[in-house]
């Protein structure tokens, strides 16, 4: 396995900047998600890193070769595409072997080779099928077998999971982490999908219209999002962002009255950044009207709102809220969402350790919560 360096790599594709220098650094065995929407340049990167792409300007390294002139099969890069990409005239066994074969491998090594990468995926009782005779998930483990076998210095996943149902892209899913742990491989990983880079990746990298926004673990992506793009695209319900005026030490608008972090007091308008599960109902302190009966704490605040709708998911809900004209997301636990109904006011309590705070003009985080 090897590392991977990307310096200031632009490119463009009929005259529009799709990559606009791009510098990321990829730890030997490290499983790297780049996520982001559709168009932010997540698989014109893969391929550039594969060499299907030429960038116009900047220098990629693997391990301590320089290889953005090189020809992919000159990389020792391995490719898993959204498509499969199976050989239809072979057998699995084939379709596995046959990198090897063109390498002029000897059959023996083959042989063995082919044998470990199918018993580590679960196909080992598939190797005299043909892909037509193969389920989605079956084919899509064909393909990961194919790149494996290869024993590449970089294996590079584009979308693999894309043409899978729900159930498979877990299944497939937890299939590539526990590959990825027992062979210490480097991977890069694209999706689209912020479910499958917050289980799978080691670091993430979320792109947007060819920039890096930010890098960094999953999980300090979500609980330090440095702007209100990367908190928005990372959990499910989004973060909420509501516009707010800071007031000394607090945050206030028409329906919002938080605690202001030190850090954030210096500015006059700033969006707040409320993730769903860290608001609370206030449900045993309702007045007469619906409102709260308490002013908040220094240590918390209250969001004033009113119930839109109400998404019930079994064990929790997602409860929808207006709140001053804007729209606003909780998650609560089935009994409370029950005790909902749309048009209902209701005060929502917030720790001051959940709020978020971000600059109203720059949407750079001013505080992460914390």
């Amino acid at each position: 396995m090897a590392s991977v360096r990307i310096v200031d790599i632009k490119k463009s594709l009929d005259r529009n900047l799709i990559l606009k220098g791009i510098s990321l650094e990829i730890a030997d065995g490290e499983l790297v998600v780049l996520v982001g929407p559709s168009g932010c340049g997540k698989s014109t990167l893969l391929r550039t890193l594969a060499g299907l792409e030429t960038p116009d300007s900047g220098k990629i390294w693997i391990g301590d070769r320089r290889v953005e002139t090189l020809e992919p099969r000159d990389r020792n890069i391995a490719m898993v595409f959204q498509s499969y990409a199976l050989y239809p005239h072979m057998n699995v066994r084939s379709n596995l072997a046959f990198a090897l074969r063109l390498r002029g491998e000897d059959e023996a090594k083959i042989d063995t080779r082919v044998k470990e990468v199918a018993a580590m995926l679960g196909i080992d009782g598939l190797l005299a099928r043909y892909p037509r005779q193969l389920s989605g998930g079956q084919r899509q483990r064909v393909a990961m077998g194919r790149a494996l076998v290869r024993e590449a210095d970089v294996f590079l996943l584009d979308e693999p999971l894309s043409n899978l149902d729900a159930a498979l892209r877990t299944q497939t899913r937890v299939e590539i982490k526990r590959v990825h742990t027992r062979l210490d491989a480097t991977m890069i990983y694209v999706t689209h999908d912020q479910v499958e880079a917050m289980t799978l990746a080691d670091k993430l990298v979320v792109l947007r219209a060819g920039e890096i926004m930010q890098v960094g673990s999953p999980a300090e992506l979500y609980d330090r999002p440095a702007n209100t793009f990367v908190a928005t695209f990372l959990g499910s319900p989004p973060m909420n962002l509501v516009k707010c005026e800071v007031d000394g030490a607090r945050i206030r608008s028409e329906a919002v009255n938080l605690p202001c972090p030190p850090s954030a007091r210096e500015h006059s308008k700033v969006i707040v950044g409320l993730r769903p599960h860290d608001l609370v109902a206030a449900l045993d302190e309702l007045g007469t009207e619906g409102a709260s009966a308490t002013a908040p704490t220094e240590a918390e605040g209250t969001v004033q709102a009113t119930v839109d709708a109400i998404e019930p998911l079994g064990w929790d809900a997602n409860v929808h809220f207006q709140v001053a004209g804007e729209k606003v997301i909780a998650r609560f636990d089935a009994p409370v969402a029950r005790r909902l109904s749309e048009g209902q006011k209701l005060g929502l309590r917030v720790p001051a350790a959940a709020v978020h705070v971000f600059d109203a003009k720059t949407e750079k985080a001013l505080s992460h919560g914390d």
